[in-house]
């Protein structure tokens, strides 16, 4: 782990093995522009139904935005992929303001299982990603939260989550798969909280992934982890869901871009 110190609007508080140390840089939250609300072309009933892949190029994250949810689907920008329809499509609702859907068992992004439903878009460069996500995992494994993608066996995953991969109860899971190594970097015993709610943030700077999260959204950030990784230029960021548990609900608020510094 370490501070970043180009990022003067971020706080930096670094948890490992359950001990938190903060800095002064106390982050401003990222601006409220308009909400784009524009349906996607993928909807309840015209979901991809592929696993996503990086492409050529990519949003250039230059200002903060705030992309919410409506009536009218899911922002503009942002594909919904539902990788496996054996069973029928996940059904989501946006019509109050968020992104709420039920997640059925199997479906995960871990093994040979790649079926956890997900929305990205293709981001370019450096740039951070905040979501709020209403999560209460009870079984193992359950997590939800957010996702940088370039393939099935390139990926990181910053989730609220029970259980998985070194043990560990209900807390923040940070994962990265790298050319088809899975490994967890912080498992739910290194983070635990039983909040219902929490705010996930990733930083992409350079080849390096920070994580952040906290369960009060007054409240500083705390810096649970980073990853390391030859990230091509643009990689798919967006949000996911895992349960191989009973059926479970998730709840996403918002999702938010801005600059890297």
């Amino acid at each position: 782990m370490r501070n970043i110190a180009i990022l003067t609007f971020l706080s930096i508080a670094t948890a490992a093995c359950g001990t938190t140390a903060t800095t002064d840089n106390k982050p401003e939250p990222v601006a409220n522009k308009p909400a784009n609300t524009a349906a996607n072309t993928a909807s309840v009933n015209d979901n991809t139904n592929t696993a996503s892949t990086a492409p050529v190029a990519g949003v250039k994250v230059t200002a903060p935005s705030d992309h919410k949810f409506g009536s009218e689907g899911i922002p503009k920008g942002w594909k919904w992929i539902d990788p496996d329809t054996t069973n029928g499509s996940i059904k989501f609702d946006t019509a109050g303001g968020t992104l709420k859907f039920t997640v059925p068992t199997g479906k995960d992004m871990f093994g040979d299982n790649r079926t956890a439903p997900h929305m990205v878009q293709p981001i370019d460069g450096d740039f951070q990603i905040e979501t709020r996500v209403k999560f209460d995992p009870k079984a193992d494994y359950q997590g939800a939260g957010l996702f940088i993608y370039i393939d099935g066996n390139n990926y990181v995953r910053l989730e609220r989550a029970f259980g998985g991969l070194n043990g560990g109860g209900s807390g923040i899971r940070l994962d990265a798969r790298t050319d088809g190594d899975y490994r967890p970097i912080t498992s739910p015993s290194d983070v635990p909280t039983d909040a219902a709610s929490v705010d996930l943030r990733v930083l992409r700077t350079g080849k390096i992934i920070y994580a952040f999260w906290r369960a009060d959204e007054n409240a500083e950030w705390k810096e649970i982890g980073d990853v390391e990784y030859d990230f091509p230029t643009t990689v798919q960021a967006g949000i996911i869901a895992c349960n191989t548990g009973p059926a479970i609900s998730v709840e996403f608020s918002y999702i938010k871009l801005a600059p890297a510094a």
